[in-house]
């Protein structure tokens, strides 16, 4: 909640949610959000359980059940709040402890949307062909659960992700406590409007841009260059390097032709 602000989210959308418990937690948690919706296939027991426990704490706001599939489900829910006026940055789509396949398509919906997204996967699975992060997580003895989702918070990460819909997103990935679940790792992505809200991103990746510019110029001994300039050769040049090439070449063939 703090990491969005508690005051910048209106709509929920909790995917593979159940009994809709962390749905009514983040109503009750972040004032501005006015509706929560739980998109589940599954009609999970314990709903009325949430609402006879928390309904006083989250009095006034809506909390909903679709019984659909996420891939339709989701899609839907999404074009109804950007369609009641909700702005995407006020939008929150999440997914605890949803399959790996599940919380990628979730992801995939939710940055195509351009709206925030926060997922806590589980039963990481490596996917590519010939099991190559497997391999790769072995060899840096990290477990394939950490480095998949590593993997999903890269892709958030991606300038790409999101700009058809306007936004670009920042990352962040936390912990909770192992001894509550050892699937822990929350990833979290945060959208902002193209050109608000990242100015200070691309300041950053500006001075890198200008570091590396500095470093390279030294490197190559142009620091009072404007630009790289490279040697060019006439043709005379040319075919005495040539020419050279092959004596070299034929002098060797003719000295290990003598020592054999």
């Amino acid at each position: 909640a703090a990491y969005y602000g508690k005051q910048s989210i209106d709509t929920i959308i909790d995917v593979a949610g159940g009994h809709g418990a962390l749905a009514a937690l983040l109503l009750i948690l972040l004032p501005s959000a006015r509706r929560a919706v739980v998109v589940d296939p599954a009609v999970v027991g314990g709903r009325d359980g949430v609402r006879r426990a928390w309904g006083d704490f989250y009095r006034g706001k809506a909390l909903t059940y679709r019984t659909e599939c996420l891939r339709t489900g989701l899609p839907a829910e999404l074009a109804s709040a950007l369609a009641a006026g909700s702005p995407r940055t006020r939008i929150l789509v999440v997914a605890c402890h949803a399959c790996q396949h599940l919380s990628d398509e979730t992801v995939d919906i939710a940055t195509e949307h351009g709206v925030n997204i926060a997922v806590m996967p589980c039963c990481q699975k490596d996917r590519s062909n010939g099991g190559a992060w497997k391999t790769l997580s072995k060899r840096m003895d990290i477990g394939i659960g950490p480095l998949m989702d590593i993997l999903s918070a890269g892709k958030i990460m991606s300038p790409n992700c999101g700009r058809m819909a306007g936004v670009s997103y920042q990352v962040k990935m936390k912990l909770i406590d192992a001894k509550i679940t050892p699937q822990n790792r929350l990833i979290m992505g945060k959208a902002s409007i193209l050109g608000k809200g990242n100015s200070e991103e691309k300041g950053v990746n500006l001075a890198a841009h200008e570091g590396l510019q500095r470093a390279y110029s030294r490197a190559h001994r142009n620091a009072k260059r404007k630009g790289t300039v490279w040697p060019s050769w006439n043709t005379n040049q040319t075919r005495l390097c040539v020419l050279s090439g092959l004596a070299g070449v034929c002098a060797g063939l003719v000295i290990a032709k003598k020592a054999i």
